[in-house]
């Protein structure tokens, strides 16, 4: 696992401490990226479900202006602050343990670009989509990302954020939402 481009390009990431947490691919991670071109530069980002917080790590790569990373498992925030060390932007990179959903009701935003990766099983994942607590987060013109199993179908608004599309690569999904605001399209 590496960095793919910007500051950082090619550093080889700390990948996670057991087989039973499934890392964003390189390839995956390169595609989610290419999509976000215009949107991640001088961006406050938040990473959800963080892991190895490759996602994160990338998006500051790249220029994002700050990221939050939320990861339960105090293992994988070790990893996170060793992630953030090996790319030389520990600055501007904050690791938060805990439950995503315990910690979005203490954080204030606003974010323009919100990274989430559930793990597949977890039910709550898509369920995200839909927390108040995640809206009142979202800056205007906010993108949300979220990684889902292809089996999974996600489509539709919810809330403030228009569907904007699904892509498929190989067994994982990433689909894209945008915030909306009344009377246009942010």
């Amino acid at each position: 696992m590496r960095v793919i481009a910007g500051s950082a390009r090619g550093v080889t990431l700390k990948g996670p401490p057991d087989p039973g947490t499934r890392a964003t691919a390189d390839k995956v991670r390169g595609a989610i990226f290419n999509v976000l071109a215009a949107h991640v530069a001088g961006d406050r980002v938040l990473d959800l479900y963080a892991g190895t917080g490759a996602l994160g790590v990338e998006a500051l790569s790249r220029d994002a202006e700050q990221v939050d990373f939320i990861e339960r498992r105090h293992a994988l925030c070790t990893v996170i602050r060793e992630n953030l060390k090996r790319a030389h932007v520990e600055e501007r990179g904050h690791v938060i343990q805990g439950s995503v959903h315990q910690v979005l009701s203490t954080l204030t935003g606003p974010y323009d670009l919100i990274l989430a990766d559930p793990p597949y099983a977890d039910v709550d994942g898509l369920a995200l989509l839909e927390l108040p607590t995640l809206h009142r987060l979202l800056a205007p013109g906010a993108i949300v990302v979220l990684e889902h199993s292809p089996r999974v179908e996600v489509t539709g608004d919810t809330g403030p954020l228009r569907f904007v599309r699904t892509r498929r690569y190989g067994d994982t999904a990433v689909s894209y939402w945008q915030r909306w605001e009344e009377g246009g399209t942010s």
